[in-house]
């Protein structure tokens, strides 16, 4: 696999290009604790470039774009916080000069209690480390299709590393349930016009929960394409193509599953509101919509890309009454770092429409919020 630092620094050059031609805003920078005080359902965490800097860091930052802090000056963020709302906890991906090893770290957002879960050897390279809601589970990447699981024993701090796959679906990461029980991931070669949907209990990850084979299918390509899980932990959803047909499955615990389709308008990818009453989707133009679930759909466009950018990893706030979503612009060829805003969605009289949008960095990869 490469090697992770390299590729970011190469989408930073190709983005610095347009940056300066495309965006009239500030860089991020630290200006004050974005997560003390903070209510955590209002604040985002995520990955940018300071300027001037091949080095990427982690931030906080209060969804209004105020209170910004660097939680890591080197480091890479592909999940939220986790843990007891008194000491959140982030792991996330450093590249350490000194050894020229990638280490998966875990450590209070404070900065106390670091430690590193694994770090490059013999046998993969670690990489994209997704951290469980309760903290004490971390599934990551090791390179050639090899997906691990780290699972700490929360009483006395033993731990233990369990290779799930061989076969992870390329350009896909797992995704824990809101309730760290489960963890899903896709399995399969996309050459083979097939792929498998996979629910492991994630404390005891040799327990196959549910494993859904989907033939004659492919998922369709997205950065890091994840299992998208309802709030509940009762729900998965995610876009695929059969037959040059895109539509968006929403596969339930209870083997039920079913099928979305969105007409001419395509998915790229779609996200469960809290209430899993609405989805918010990203249509092949780039646009993004809401869509309601009802026998009658209803379609909201919140977005119209005019064909000149597109929007990417969209997510509603835990309370459903924000969003947070990513801007690129495809000419640029990677949006792995793109412009994150958020905007608050409000019902006025005209339907639902995005209000006080809010330019929260430049330069940055997906923001989670807080949990």
């Amino acid at each position: 696999m490469k090697n992770v630092l390299n590729i970011l620094k190469i989408c930073f050059w190709v983005l610095l290009v347009s940056f300066f031609s495309s965006l009239t805003s500030c860089n991020t920078c630290d200006s004050g604790d974005g997560g003390s005080g903070s209510d955590p359902n209002n604040v985002l965490y995520f990955t940018a470039f300071p300027l001037n800097s091949l080095v990427p860091s982690i931030y906080s930052a209060e969804s209004n774009g105020r209170l910004i802090a660097n939680l890591s000056a080197n480091g890479s963020l592909f999940s939220a916080p986790a843990g007891k709302s008194s000491n959140k906890r982030i792991a996330y991906l450093r590249y350490d000069n000194n050894l020229q090893k990638n280490l998966i770290i875990i450590k209070n957002i404070d900065g106390s209690d670091s430690a590193v879960v694994d770090k490059d050897n013999n046998q993969y390279g670690v990489a994209f480390p997704v951290l469980s809601p309760d903290a004490n589970k971390i599934a990551f990447y090791g390179g050639n299709g090899k997906l691990y699981l780290w699972v700490r024993n929360p009483f006395d701090g033993s731990s233990y590393i369990e290779k799930l796959t061989g076969q992870n679906y390329p350009g896909t990461l797992p995704a824990f349930s809101p309730d760290s029980k489960m963890l899903a991931f896709f399995e399969g070669d996309p050459s083979s016009g097939s792929f498998s949907l996979k629910i492991i209990d994630s404390e005891m990850p040799d327990v196959v929960i549910n494993q859904v084979d989907y033939s004659n299918s492919s998922l369709i390509a997205k950065n890091e394409n994840s299992p998208e899980w309802s709030f509940d932990s009762r729900k998965i959803c995610f876009p695929v193509k059969s037959d040059d047909i895109e539509k968006l499955i929403i596969y339930s615990l209870n083997s039920s599953s079913e099928e979305v389709k969105f007409g001419n308008l395509g998915v790229r990818y779609a996200v469960l509101s809290p209430d899993a009453k609405l989805l918010m989707f990203a249509s092949k133009d780039g646009s993004l919509w809401l869509r309601t679930l009802d026998s009658d759909p209803k379609y909201k466009q919140l977005i119209d890309s005019e064909g000149l950018f597109s929007i990417s990893n969209a997510s509603w706030s835990p309370k459903g009454n924000k969003i947070v979503y990513s801007k690129y612009y495809p000419e640029d060829g990677n949006f792995t770092f793109s412009t994150i805003f958020t905007a608050e969605l409000v019902n006025d009289g005209n339907g639902t429409n995005l209000k006080n949008i809010k330019l929260i960095s430049n330069n940055a990869y997906k923001a989670y919020w807080g949990r």
